[in-house]
């Protein structure tokens, strides 16, 4: 289960060559472009329930499980002895009032219809206990004889090497899990994925666990996360691209880098995209300011061309980012017969008098 719309996930592969990596992604509470809501590899979930399990199969816990069970037995055998006792008292109850029915007189009519309503009384409540029986026996069948009991103790010793035995195929470890786990609920957060089971008897455990890296021959070279990092000031994951081919930097497949890689590389090392560390720098889009200040994009544009801001550019689309130095502020410009252009002024100016101020 998708741990974030609560949707079924599904299993997909990725081929690579001659293998198939299987991952489960969540699609159903996507948008209409089909980007998936939550992926993660199924390899990293599928080995942190199998060391649950096999944590969860000790001789100790089958052990205290079939003591339990036994209780369990005993009490199930407890109340069929009940019911055994119902419908014997039940029947002996019958048979009273039948002999009853016919000693009466049968001229003296009030009271043989009586007898007879008392009669039939009996035999429902014979009726309902014969019927009620046969419903608990077929609830209760599936109790442990001693040799099923020792049978569970020895495969629960050789439980880890039946579950590393190459014979043994994916088909059967899933048998296993299905009867041991209900369901399990994924969520990943920046390669952090926490995984909360549902077992079959109603516990839950919570895993919590980091996503699997690439194989550390596929790894990115520490050197070269650094530059990475040093590039990413100036420009997006598009330049910074750029700039490591035309330096000649090779990726992990000796291969020129491409935008989606970086992008993967800079979130597999929690490194900020370059938007985010403008705007810690204190910059922000057009869009941005032109909300914060109540003008349209074009002003913010002919701001920054008069002078008024201080703004960079980055990647191929030459998206800009602006900013004011730090203690300054705006004040709007106005037209009219006392036009007067925008200004900076060393502190922003709040609650003025001055039409148009910021």
């Amino acid at each position: 289960m998708c741990g974030r719309c609560g949707s079924p996930m599904y299993v997909r592969y990725n081929v690579a060559g001659h293998h198939r990596r299987p991952r489960y992604v969540c699609i159903d509470q996507a948008d209409a472009r089909r980007a998936a809501c939550q992926s993660v590899r199924a390899r990293d979930i599928d080995a942190a329930t199998a060391r649950l399990t096999l944590d969860l199969m000790t001789p100790t816990s089958i052990e205290t499980t079939l003591a339990i069970q036994s209780e369990v037995d005993r009490r199930t055998a407890e109340i069929e002895q009940h019911h055994q006792v119902r419908i014997t008292r039940a029947r002996y109850e019958s048979d009273i009032a039948r002999r009853r029915f016919l000693l009466v007189d049968p001229a003296n009519r009030l009271v043989a219809a009586n007898l007879e309503a008392e009669w039939n009384a009996r035999l429902s409540e014979l009726a309902t206990g014969e019927e009620q029986l046969p419903h608990f026996r077929a609830e209760a069948k599936d109790q442990l004889t001693a040799d099923m009991r020792r049978r569970i103790m020895e495969l629960c010793r050789d439980l880890s090497q039946l579950w590393a035995d190459p014979a043994v195929i994916d088909r059967e470890r899933k048998e296993i899990l299905s009867l041991l786990i209900n369901d399990v609920t994924i969520l990943e957060d920046h390669g952090q994925i926490i995984a909360h089971v549902r077992l079959s008897g109603g516990a839950c455990r919570s895993l919590t666990f980091r996503r699997s890296r690439i194989a550390p021959k596929k790894q990115t070279l520490s050197d070269v996360v650094t530059r990475i990092d040093q590039l990413l000031d100036l420009g997006d994951d598009g330049m910074v691209a750029e700039q490591l081919n035309v330096a000649g930097v090779r990726n992990w497949r000796n291969g020129t880098f491409t935008k989606s890689q970086i992008g993967a590389i800079r979130k597999g090392h929690d490194l900020r995209s370059h938007g985010q560390r403008r705007r810690i720098a204190g910059y922000a889009t057009a869009g941005e300011l032109a909300a914060r200040y109540h003008v349209t994009r074009t002003t913010i544009r002919h701001w920054a061309q008069n002078g008024l801001l201080e703004r960079i550019s980055c990647g191929k689309r030459h998206r800009w980012y602006y900013r004011l130095l730090a203690g300054t502020g705006i004040v709007k410009g106005y037209g009219g017969p006392y036009a007067r252009r925008p200004r900076v002024v060393s502190t922003p100016i709040c609650n003025s008098s001055e039409h148009g101020a910021v």
